[in-house]
C-alpha cells in the first residue's frame, strides 16, 4: 500500500514538475500557442511538412550516433531509450540556457540509471567534439563555395581556426602518445579534484594499486575519452551521422525559406545555419531567443535578405523546436526501468525463438558411427575402433 501511494505521489510530482516547464517555455520565450499556430500558418502546406520531416532526421541522426558512442562504452541500450533520452534533451533545451544544455539532462538520467556517470559524460563530450568538428567541415565548405561573401577573409580565418580546435581536441585523447603523456598530469589533479563528500570512503580492496580512489572522476573521465582510440570505424560512423544532423538542420531552414519567400541558396544556409547554431549554442539565453534572431538577421543581412524576413524565419525555427520538444515533457513521465523491462523481454524472446530453431543434417550416405565403449572407472567416454574386416581366403 505504501509503495503504490510513493508511486502515485511520485508520478504526481513528475506531472507537476513537466507543467511548471512548460509554463517556463512560454513564459521565458514571451510567446503563445496562438503565436506558434500563426507563425507556422505562414509556411503551412508542404514546406512545413518537410521542415517536421527534416527535424525528425535529425532526431533520428543524433539518437544513433550517441547510441554508437555509448556502444563503445559498454553501454546497451535500445533505440527506444535512446530516443526517449533524446526527446527530453529537446525539451530541456527550451527551459536551460543554450541550446545544447539538454544533453547534461539525458547525461544525468543516464548515468544515473546505468551507475556509469564517467563513461556516459565522456559519450557526450565526444559527440559535442565530433558535432563541432562536423559543423566546421560544413561551414568551410560553404564559404569556399561563396567567395564572394563581404568579408570572406574573415569569416574563412575564424572557420579554420575552429576546424585547427575541433582537430587538436581529437588528438588530446585520441593520439596514444600524447594522451599518455597527459595521462601522467591528469592523475595528480584528479586526486586533488575528487568530490569532497566522498573523500573519507575507503577504496576497495579488490581495486588494483592504480585504480581510482573513491570520489574521483577527472581520471575515469579522460580514461572513457581515451578508449575511443581503437575504435576509428566508429567514430567514422559517428562523424557521418553529425553531419547528417546538421545538414537535416539546415534542411530546415531552407524548407522554411522557401515558405516565406526568402531567396537564398542551401549552400549559403550551410555556412549561415552552422554559424547560427554555434550562437545560440552559447549559454546566454533561452531556447535561442536573441542570440538565433540577431545571427540570422546579422549573417542574413550580408547576403541581401531583409531583417524582417529574418525575424519571420527566426520565429518559424522556434516555434517548430517548441513543436518539437514539448513531447519530451510527456515522454520524461514514461519511466525509464518501464522501456528497459520491455527491451529485456524483446531480448529473451529473441533468444528463446533463435534456441528453437530446428536444425537438419542432410547426407547422401547413412553415418557409419563407432560405437561407443565405457570402460570401467574412465571419467571420459571412449570410442573403440571397428575391427576391420579382411575377406577370407
Amino acid at each position: 500500500m505504501l509503495a503504490t501511494i510513493k508511486r502515485v505521489v511520485m508520478m504526481l510530482l513528475r506531472v507537476g514538475a513537466s507543467a511548471g516547464l512548460i509554463f517556463l517555455v512560454f513564459h521565458l520565450g514571451h510567446f503563445g500557442l496562438n503565436h506558434i499556430v500563426s507563425t507556422l500558418g505562414q509556411v503551412a502546406g508542404w514546406p512545413l511538412a518537410a521542415a517536421a520531416g527534416c527535424s525528425f532526421v535529425a532526431i533520428l541522426a543524433a539518437s544513433y550516433k550517441w547510441r554508437e558512442l555509448l556502444g563503445e562504452q559498454g553501454i546497451r541500450i535500445g533505440v527506444l531509450r535512446v530516443l526517449r533520452l533524446t526527446y527530453i534533451a529537446l525539451f530541456y533545451n527550451l527551459v536551460l540556457p543554450g541550446q545544447e544544455s539538454g544533453n547534461a539532462v539525458k547525461a544525468v538520467l543516464l548515468g544515473r540509471a546505468s551507475h556509469k556517470a564517467e563513461k556516459v559524460w565522456a559519450s557526450v563530450l565526444v559527440d559535442q567534439v565530433i558535432l563541432f568538428l562536423a559543423t566546421s567541415l560544413i561551414t568551410l565548405v560553404g564559404l569556399i563555395l561563396t567567395p564572394t561573401l563581404p568579408g570572406w577573409p574573415v569569416w574563412m580565418a575564424l572557420t579554420l581556426v575552429a576546424l585547427v580546435g575541433s582537430l587538436g581536441i581529437h588528438v588530446l585523447f585520441l593520439s596514444k602518445r600524447l594522451s599518455g603523456w597527459l595521462d601522467r598530469y591528469l592523475r595528480p589533479i584528479s586526486r586533488v579534484l575528487r568530490l569532497p563528500w566522498k573523500r573519507r570512503l575507503a577504496p576497495s580492496p579488490d581495486a588494483a594499486p592504480c585504480a581510482p580512489l573513491p570520489g574521483e572522476w577527472l581520471e575515469p573521465l579522460w580514461n572513457g575519452l581515451r578508449s575511443y582510440q581503437t575504435t576509428w570505424h566508429r567514430l567514422g560512423r559517428v562523424l557521418l551521422l553529425s553531419l547528417v544532423y546538421q545538414l537535416a538542420l539546415i534542411g530546415v531552414a531552407y524548407q522554411f525559406c522557401l515558405g516565406l519567400g526568402i531567396h537564398v541558396s542551401y549552400l549559403n544556409l550551410a555556412w549561415v545555419m552552422t554559424l547560427v547554431c554555434m550562437a545560440q549554442a552559447l549559454p546566454i539565453s533561452f531556447a535561442g531567443v536573441g542570440t538565433r534572431d540577431s545571427a540570422l538577421v546579422y549573417f542574413l543581412g550580408l547576403l541581401g535578405i531583409a531583417s524582417g524576413l529574418s525575424l519571420e524565419l527566426s520565429l518559424s525555427l522556434l516555434a517548430l523546436n517548441v513543436l518539437m520538444g514539448l513531447p519530451g515533457a510527456v515522454i520524461q513521465l514514461i519511466p525509464d526501468r518501464y522501456l528497459a523491462r520491455q527491451e529485456a523481454a524483446t531480448a529473451t524472446a529473441v533468444t528463446r525463438w533463435a534456441g528453437s530453431i530446428p536444425i537438419k543434417v542432410h547426407v547422401d550416405q547413412p553415418l557409419n558411427l563407432p560405437r561407443p565403449v565405457w570402460p570401467g572407472g574412465a571419467l571420459q567416454p571412449a570410442f573403440a575402433p571397428q575391427p576391420v574386416r579382411r575377406p577370407q581366403d
